[in-house]
């Protein structure tokens, strides 16, 4: 039966779709612009353009499907403010068009919590970003719809056309010296967007639906001062710490690239998913980092 993407950036929903074309007949996607759909039309997707907040253009896509594939904001997720008022409406309606449509299933993406390592005692709780807040509650309202649903806490999804790497890497190749977020010591486990796609596409082609919230970390742990030397393909010991947003962090081949506050207080703190891992729950075997980001700045 139909599969039908909401969400998510570009480069996300195009792996998503690939790899649910391969295990479903039919794969439906709803974007914002016809720039967005012509990529998701060259690989075989029936796309309608439109905004989520129509109820008739919802229920013509959702009409006859059995799962919807909630892959996060559309924009740069990692540079979000706090979820506003009208966001969350927003997908309140879209879940209440998907159960008087009878969708049967919900697999939805939402990022990993960040944690930031500060001067308070250990046992103190890291205070949660507007970034965190927001997605939690965006995770409540999946959890509380009433449709059997999967969540996958996703890393740091990155591949070809991700401008969050693109981001990291021109910081990391930048002139005289590389810049990296923060302190440079926290760690993250980013997870190759092909892998996140082979996760979705897994839990759709399940027979028996998965209930739940789980993790999805890469396999290999590294520190963003580690990525920048991966990134920049040698080794940059001089480097200048990025504390806080800038509108022009440095000038690569397209124009001037900067980076906003909200970005830099998530980037700032450790991003691990944790346990119970979606890969181990669905048998997903990981690419390791090198090999993806490889495939990933070809």
């Amino acid at each position: 039966m139909p599969v039908v993407l909401l969400g998510g950036e570009l480069f996300v929903a195009r792996a998503a779709a690939s790899a649910l074309l391969r295990v479903s007949p039919e794969v439906r996607a709803l974007v914002p612009t016809r720039e967005d759909a012509e990529p998701l039309r060259a690989l075989g997707v029936k796309v309608a353009v439109g905004e989520p907040d129509d109820p008739d253009l919802l229920d013509t896509v959702f009409s006859g499907a059995h799962t919807v594939c909630l892959l996060g904001a559309t924009g740069r997720w990692w540079d979000e403010h706090d979820a506003d008022g009208d966001a969350v409406g927003v997908l309140e309606r879209t879940l209440d068009r998907a159960r008087s449509s009878r969708i049967e299933r919900l697999v939805a993406v939402a990022p990993a919590a960040s944690a930031t390592r500060a001067s308070a005692p250990a046992s103190a709780p890291a205070a949660p970003t507007g970034h965190d807040r927001g997605a939690a509650a965006w995770q409540s309202l999946v959890e509380e719809s009433g449709i059997p649903s999967m969540v996958v806490r996703t890393n740091l999804p990155f591949g070809a056309g991700s401008p969050l790497v693109g981001l990291l890497a021109a910081m990391a190749r930048a002139r005289p010296v590389a810049r990296v977020v923060g302190t440079g010591s926290q760690r993250w486990a980013p997870v190759f967007v092909e892998d996140l796609a082979r996760v979705l596409a897994a839990a759709d082609d399940r027979s028996e639906p998965i209930s739940g919230t789980f993790g999805l970390d890469g396999p290999d742990v590294v520190t963003a001062g580690e990525l920048v030397d991966l990134l920049a393909g040698r080794r940059r010991p001089v480097r200048r710490h990025v504390t806080g947003g800038v509108p022009r962090v440095m000038r690569d081949g397209s124009g001037d690239v900067g980076i906003r506050a909200a970005a830099v207080r998530y980037l700032s703190g450790d991003v691990l998913a944790g346990p119970p891992s979606a890969a181990e729950e669905l048998g997903i075997e990981l690419t390791p980092l090198r090999e993806a980001l490889a495939r990933s700045l070809e």
